[in-house]
């Protein structure tokens, strides 16, 4: 998992300098710390969404709406009465093995780039 993390860090660095001599012409040090820190911004919130569709954060909500689409079908329930049988099925969690590291890579970028700023400010 650390060796993930150190790739996706090696990832955002390289992206971040690509990104700013790429859109400026010329890579000066505010610029690229501006915009490591919009690419850690999108990877914290890219590996924070991930992580809460892992921890199974809406499976409640989706077991609901599957309870109340089966009772607004009229032809689910005659189907249910004549089987005589449950046809719910399990809801199973999404395994993610990426969105930790993205969101603690993500997050050391964030805190990194924010420190510089200010040091540099």
């Amino acid at each position: 998992m650390v060796i993930c993390t150190m790739a996706f860090i090696a990832l955002l660095l390289i992206i971040s300098t690509g990104l700013t001599y790429l859109f400026d012409g010329t890579l000066t040090m505010l610029d690229w710390i501006n915009t490591l820190f919009l690419c850690s911004i999108f990877f914290t919130i890219i590996g924070a969404i991930l992580f809460i569709i892992q921890a199974g954060f809406f499976d409640n909500f989706r077991a609901n709406i599957r309870y109340v689409f089966k009772k607004i079908s009229k032809t689910e329930q005659v189907v249910n009465d004549i089987e005589r049988g449950s046809s719910d099925k399990p809801i199973y969690r999404v395994k993610i093995p990426i969105s930790f590291p993205v969101l603690i890579a993500g997050l050391i970028l964030v805190i990194l780039s924010t420190v510089i700023s200010f040091m540099i400010a």
